[in-house]
């Protein structure tokens, strides 16, 4: 079936930069939602270059569905103060007294 998406773009900052739709041809909300994600982080979003709004915050609204709910799709947002690794580090500790040559 398939459902006609709203799509307002927004910068980073909030300031609204564009409106566009797209023909989703999906009928979960989720799925739709999802399938908006994926056009971002392609760089396929309608109405803009190719390339472009990968960093764009994305109001999706799907009027005409029945638990049409809005979303605010965007890029994963990273905390600049967070010093959690991103993954395990390969360095090994090694704890203890270092022998000494004397």
């Amino acid at each position: 079936m398939g459902h006609r998406v709203q799509l307002t773009y927004f910068r980073p900052t909030g300031r609204y930069l564009a409106r566009a739709e797209v023909l989703v041809p999906l009928d979960q909300l989720e799925e739709i939602w999802e399938e908006v994600d994926q056009l971002r982080r392609l760089g396929r979003l309608p109405g803009l270059r190719p390339g472009a709004g990968r960093g764009l915050l994305v109001l999706v609204e799907v009027p005409d569905h029945p638990r049409g709910v809005a979303r605010l799709v965007m890029a994963p947002v990273l905390d600049e103060d967070d010093v959690t690794a991103s993954r395990p580090s390969q360095v090994e500790v090694v704890v203890g007294e270092l022998a000494r040559d004397e």
